[in-house]
């Protein structure tokens, strides 16, 4: 068993996060060795990377060194460190490899209105972890503190205040609204 995680190395002169692992015994849960660090490059945000279903190997974003280029690098790297492949570049972050194989993106730029920004909505988006574009899946225009569940099904977010009060829904990912609750 092994954990996967994300730290600063500023023993290292960085000020960067990157990705580490560390093997657990499972008897006792205490580490066996040292940490390993998986990433040569800064991760960015608490959850920009994920593992494959089968532990194999780590999902994670990267902002392109260029500042003109739109979107971020999904890149897969083996779980026990390696070089880390880029799937492609696109409008979104905090991935989540889902049991059904898919990796699930969140962009805080919609399909249907691109340069409307982040406090203009979100979009939920798909892309197989071979590459090819990214297929959206819903627009959620006006929503903001989002989260996908574990299983890239189910969408948490935050309604902005309206007439009555702000609150939080719950929906597919596909669209559908479930509940809301303040």
């Amino acid at each position: 068993d092994r954990i996967l995680f994300r730290t600063s190395r500023p023993d290292l002169g960085g000020d960067g996060l990157d990705l580490m692992t560390l093997d657990i015994d499972p008897s006792d849960g205490q580490a066996r060795g040292v940490p390993r660090q998986l990433t040569l490059e800064t991760v960015e945000f608490s959850r920009s990377y994920d593992i494959s279903p089968d532990g194999e190997e780590v999902v994670y974003t990267h902002r392109p060194e260029d500042p003109d280029r739109k979107g971020h690098v999904l890149k897969i790297l083996p779980a026990r460190g390696g070089k880390a492949r880029i799937v492609g570049t696109y409008p979104g972050s905090r991935p989540i490899w889902a049991e059904d194989g898919f990796i699930y993106l969140l962009s805080g730029n919609l399909a249907s209105a691109p340069n409307a920004g982040y406090d203009r909505g979100y979009s939920i988006r798909r892309v197989s972890p071979a590459g090819g574009e990214a297929e959206v899946l819903s627009d959620w225009p006006g929503v903001w503190s989002v989260d996908l569940s574990r299983d890239a099904r189910t969408f948490l977010y935050r309604v902005p205040p309206r007439a009555e009060a702000s609150g939080y829904e719950v929906a597919s990912v596909y669209g559908q609204r479930w509940a809301g609750f303040t």
